[in-house]
């Protein structure tokens, strides 16, 4: 049987083999500023990657997505005002 910690967030962000392995890592944002969070994995050794942003905001892609959905400009504006989106 495979026996270990269960770890909180809080515990994976101190645990010393977690930070040795680079598994955490600081981005800044324009809105949070510097904020710690999962590195890219798997590592590889010729592309390890790296997370270069946190991602866009809340919504900033609904016009284009509702648009492939067929819904159009009207339809998604009745969606925001009546608090669906």
């Amino acid at each position: 049987a495979v026996i270990g910690p269960i770890y909180s967030i809080a515990d994976i962000f101190e645990d010393p083999q977690y930070q040795a392995r680079d598994t955490i890592t600081t981005v800044d944002d324009p809105n949070l500023g510097r904020v710690r969070i999962q590195n890219a994995i798997p590592r590889l050794v010729d592309t390890p990657g790296q997370v270069r942003h946190l991602g866009g905001k809340l919504g900033q892609h609904n016009a284009e997505i509702f648009a492939e959905l067929g819904h159009d400009a009207a339809e998604l504006q009745a969606l925001k005002e009546d608090g669906v989106i």
